[in-house]
């Protein structure tokens, strides 16, 4: 499933960045943060495609947070991580792939 190759990506875009994080890893390299995110709301958009279901409005709507939050200038992962319209999307999307039996991190649960 789509959303199961997306989570598996982002977390292994996490990995890689927190490879190279300073400060005790919690500083995460910004250009590859926001790197990170553009590749994940591309990733969701697709993934979304023109469906109209519950599920993918609300991969869309992560997907928005996601582009939103790689625009910020100081620690987008944060703004990311931190935006509550984003979490409860993730929330629902994990719900909805678990009732299907995909096994998602979108929520980062």
């Amino acid at each position: 499933m789509a959303a199961e190759k997306v989570s598996l990506a982002y977390g292994q875009g996490l990995v890689a960045l927190a490879e190279k994080a300073t400060n005790g890893g919690a500083d995460f390299p910004l250009a590859g943060s926001k790197k990170v995110l553009k590749e994940l709301a591309a990733s969701l958009t697709e993934a979304a495609g023109s469906s109209d279901t519950a599920t993918a409005k609300a991969v869309k709507a992560v997907a928005a947070s996601a582009t939103k939050a790689a625009k910020e200038p100081a620690d987008p992962i944060a703004e990311f991580d931190n935006d509550p319209k984003a979490t409860k999307a993730r929330t629902a999307i994990d719900t909805g792939c678990e009732a299907l039996g995909v096994d998602t991190a979108i929520g980062f649960e």
